[in-house]
């Protein structure tokens, strides 16, 4: 009966407990999702090509030659390293560097080298993205399996 009484002087603690848990459990599997939507299965770096010169026009930024570099694949996903060559003004390069970081696919930038130069309107830049795709989901439930 003593412990009878303990658990059930818990239960609105636990009840609290349980909410919190299935909060985090939903917001983490919205995260899950909204990567899934991020990440392209196949690498379709041209496509990324293409965004990537529509963002610099639009940022004043000019792109010449890009190179495409190691293709790695993980666990769960894989990973393409593509590098450009640009100029621009610092604030274009940063409007531009900052319009990428909002497209809908999920990169990063793995090296950035931006040179000094005698005219202080346009730089020459280096950047390297880190182009993600072909993720998968470790989530039974999600690729429709059973526990």
């Amino acid at each position: 009966i003593d412990q009878l009484e303990q658990l059930l002087d818990n239960t609105p603690k636990v009840r609290q407990q349980h909410r919190a848990f299935n909060a985090e459990l939903a917001s983490l599997k919205h995260s899950v999702e909204e990567t899934q939507r991020r990440l392209p299965k196949e690498l379709r770096e041209h496509e990324f090509i293409e965004q990537v010169r529509l963002v610099a026009a639009k940022s004043g930024i000019e792109v010449g030659d890009y190179q495409m570099g190691l293709v790695t694949e993980l666990e769960s996903s894989s990973q393409a390293e593509l590098s450009f060559q640009c100029k621009g003004s610092y604030a274009s390069i940063c409007q531009f560097l900052d319009e990428i970081d909002h497209l809908a696919r999920i990169t990063e930038i793995s090296n950035l080298q931006i040179e000094s130069a005698d005219n202080f309107h346009s730089y020459p830049v280096q950047v390297t993205f880190v182009l993600y795709f072909g993720g998968a989901t470790h989530d039974r439930s999600m690729k429709g399996e059973v526990l």
